[in-house]
């Protein structure tokens, strides 16, 4: 090799190397876009929202299972709502409130802040059938608590067209689900206090919401024969 070819390859050597330290010696160097999802949190602003990332990719694998921020103040919001029996995504101008799930697409930054280009809620109120396993009731309550229901069946509610919803997660299991004072409960079409369900493998259909990460709540609660 002679000694002018020698030198150029060693010049590029050091022009690599100093490459790699501008560019890829830090991951948090340049700005990403991406898509994840994630749970809205307490602790957002008027043009921002606080989200605890449960479902991003690889490229941005430091935020997921953390909260950051993320400025709405240009994004485009949308949410799923049910009319006339199908889901429909509609534009809006609120916020995602807090325990409600989003998917955002939107610009990773180095401080771990993210630009929204646009919000989704998503939409999870469910209605499921299964025998009552357990109840217990809160400390010093008689209308708050919780029912465990084996799961035969889940879907997504108010559709026309049947559309399971977890239940590949949910069927053959027990499955804790949140009783509160606005609770609606009956009994063969009658009403009754939450304190005087049984746990007596009542065969019982459940309406709610999944607020949060995975917290079933229910809204409507009917023991059936």
């Amino acid at each position: 090799m002679n000694k002018t070819l020698s030198t150029l390859l060693g010049v590029v050597g050091v022009l690599v190397v100093t490459l790699m330290v501008l560019v890829g010696g830090d991951s948090k160097a340049a700005d990403i876009v991406f898509t994840g999802r994630g749970i809205v949190k307490s602790g957002g602003a008027s043009n921002s929202i606080n989200v605890y990332w449960t479902v991003v990719p690889d490229a941005v694998e430091r935020i997921r299972g953390v909260r950051s921020d993320v400025n709405t103040s240009n994004a485009k919001k949308y949410k799923w709502e049910v009319a006339g029996g199908s889901l429909i995504k509609r534009r809006t101008t609120s916020q995602a409130t807090p325990g409600k799930e989003v998917v955002i697409k939107g610009t990773l930054r180095s401080d771990d802040r993210v630009t929204g280009v646009w919000v989704v809620q998503n939409y999870r109120q469910f209605k499921l059938e299964g025998k009552i396993q357990g109840r217990t009731l809160d400390t010093g309550k008689t209308d708050e608590g919780w029912l465990t229901v084996n799961v035969t069946s889940s879907k997504l509610n108010n559709l026309t067209a049947t559309t399971k919803f977890k239940e590949s997660t949910v069927k053959g299991k027990d499955l804790r689900i949140k009783v509160n004072g606005q609770t609606s409960i009956t009994a063969l079409g009658k009403s009754k206090n939450f304190d005087e369900v049984t746990a007596g493998q009542q065969n019982v259909t459940i309406e709610g919401e999944v607020i949060d990460e995975d917290s079933w709540v229910a809204s409507k609660v009917n023991e059936r024969s």
